[in-house]
């Protein structure tokens, strides 16, 4: 990991968690070393002192990791730590370029499930 990008975001997961086993030629694979997967959290607040603003942030799992996140369901509070990496990719539609920063975790800690349990387990992989 690279040290200088290290960040942690915390939040309710805002969908539940989306896993795709995939490999470059787009072949359907059940392996854990091309598995991901996708979520979404909202970060609430910020430095500017308005506490009502708020981010989504798009998280990237690969393999174990992707599996072990894949257990839990929209509303769960997670706080994932990994580097931020800006992602391209062309438009179906309009032919355009497109572009978002995504969070690609590589650890992760269940803060609250939705019964508001307190989870003290890192999960790294």
């Amino acid at each position: 990991m690279n040290r200088k990008n290290l960040v942690s975001l915390e939040g309710p997961l805002t969908n539940d968690v989306r896993v795709t086993n995939f490999t470059k030629t787009g072949e359907d694979v059940q392996t854990y070393e091309n598995t991901v997967a996708n979520a979404r959290i909202a970060v609430h607040g910020g430095r500017s002192g308005n506490d009502d603003e708020t981010l989504f942030i798009d998280v990237e799992l690969w393999s174990h990791g992707a599996i072990a996140v894949s257990e839990f369901q929209k509303g769960d509070i997670i706080r994932f730590e990994g580097c931020l990496r800006n992602k391209e990719w062309k438009d179906k539609t309009t032919g355009e370029r497109r572009h978002s920063i995504v969070l690609r975790a590589e650890h992760f800690i269940p803060i609250y499930i939705k019964e508001n349990t307190l989870i003290e387990e890192t999960v790294a992989y």
